[in-house]
């Protein structure tokens, strides 16, 4: 194999190093922010809830309370809002299933994100009268995932490339003194004695191309 197959491989070899570690810290990072921010949106969602039903929840009126969590739920946002009484028993509950647009199944299984649930307790004066709890729907985290994946994979493709073709022209320029240094050699070996001119810029070719060069003048 030759010298700049070799080097060739080793550039290659890092730059995907350097890919898959860039692209796992970025969807790791990206994958704990959306975390956060589904707990969040969670939560807000069950204080905002409990807040705004807790009398009619205290007045035992299913049917407004119903109506306030279809409204909540119909928006698509959330993938569960459940309301329960003090011993844990459910009074009403929406849960939908999680479909992802326009993310492949196998990325939604390799990267499952963790889902927070909010929760608040409805207090009616010093009474507590139930709890809410929501979680939120991941499926724009989800697609949020996919795009930053999609994207640095992109870009280290682009970059990789360029990277590749830059490299195979140095590499052309910088093994050329080695070219000649055979040539030399094989003239050397035919009684003719030439000598390099041109003197390479990398330490290591120019004292080969030197040490032939005195070769030749003394032979």
């Amino acid at each position: 194999m030759t010298l700049s197959r070799q080097l060739l491989m080793l550039v290659v070899a890092l730059v995907a190093l350097l890919f898959f570690g860039t692209l796992l810290i970025s969807v790791h990072n990206t994958r704990d922010y959306l975390e956060s921010q589904l707990g969040s949106h969670a939560q807000d969602a069950a204080t905002s809830l409990g807040l705004s039903a807790t009398s009619h929840v205290a007045e035992e009126d299913k049917a407004m309370v119903t109506a306030m969590v279809n409204a909540m739920f119909h928006r698509g946002d959330y993938l569960s809002i459940r309301f329960e009484d003090l011993q844990g028993e459910v009074l009403i509950e929406r849960v939908t299933e999680v479909n992802v647009e326009d993310v492949p199944d196998w990325f939604v299984g390799l990267l499952t994100l963790e889902l927070p649930q909010g929760s608040a307790t409805m207090m009616s004066g010093w009474r507590q009268v139930g709890r809410v709890l929501v979680v939120s729907h991941p499926g724009l985290a989800y697609q949020k995932l996919w795009q930053t994946a999609v994207q640095t994979t992109r870009l280290f493709l682009i970059s990789a490339l360029l990277e590749l073709l830059v490299g195979l022209v140095g590499l052309r320029v910088l093994l050329r003194p080695l070219k000649e240094v055979e040539l030399q050699a094989e003239a050397i070996c035919n009684r003719e004695f030439p000598v390099v001119e041109r003197q390479p810029f990398t330490l290591e070719f120019r004292r080969v191309v030197e040490a032939m060069n005195r070769l030749s003048a003394k032979v």
